[in-house]
């Protein structure tokens, strides 16, 4: 049973980043109190990026002639390389408006009755979908009356509207083995937030 974990990532790179605009009171420019500041002083912008592998799969039987009832049957390996070439985008079908062909099942074959097969728990030759989001973030923070702070805070989650496919259906045998049909995650979204500290 020793094989990858279902939630090993082999890479996950976290971006995080806020730039306050040189301008308003106490900064490189128009660096002055007054209406000027009001509408011009105190922006940040934000970005939180995020680039992640996808996840092992795990491969099973669509029917289990194994004899063994509570368990699952896992296919034979054939020594052919599991994966399809190309990006996500290049297994779009949209007739279904899913991914196809996501595993090249020649890889496995069905294993004989009354046998286990010899595929691995998780098959890190091929993995799920590759993930990415960007979160974008634009507030402002203005004094009011010598200690009062207002804060607005515009939040667009997922900005660029990236898909977060979810994994491919893993029973060999069925008719839609290695088709993707859901996303998770969020769509593009976005929140407004108004804080005032005092």
């Amino acid at each position: 049973e020793y094989a990858h974990s279902v939630l090993d990532t082999p890479h996950r790179l976290n971006i995080s980043a806020t730039y306050e605009l040189p301008f308003g009171a106490g900064k490189r420019w128009m660096d002055r109190e007054g209406m000027m500041n009001a509408f011009l002083g105190g922006w940040a912008l934000t970005g939180v990026g995020t680039y992640q592998s996808g996840f092992p799969v795990l491969i099973v039987m669509n029917s289990n002639n194994s004899g063994l009832t509570e368990t699952v049957q896992r296919p034979n390996l054939t020594g052919t390389a599991p994966s399809t070439s190309g990006s996500a985008e290049d297994h779009f079908d949209s007739t279904c408006n899913c991914l196809t062909n996501w595993f090249n099942p020649a890889a496995w074959t069905s294993p004989a009755p009354f046998t286990l097969g010899d595929a691995p728990r998780t098959d890190a030759r091929q993995r799920t979908p590759f993930k990415k989001n960007w979160d974008i973030a634009i507030q402002k923070t203005q004094l009011i009356g010598g200690r009062k702070t207002l804060m607005v805070r515009a939040e667009i989650i997922n900005a660029f509207a990236d898909p977060n496919f979810l994994g491919p259906q893993n029973r060999f045998g069925a008719s839609a083995f290695g088709t993707i049909t859901q996303e998770g995650g969020f769509p593009r979204l976005l929140q407004l937030l108004v804080r005032v500290g005092w």
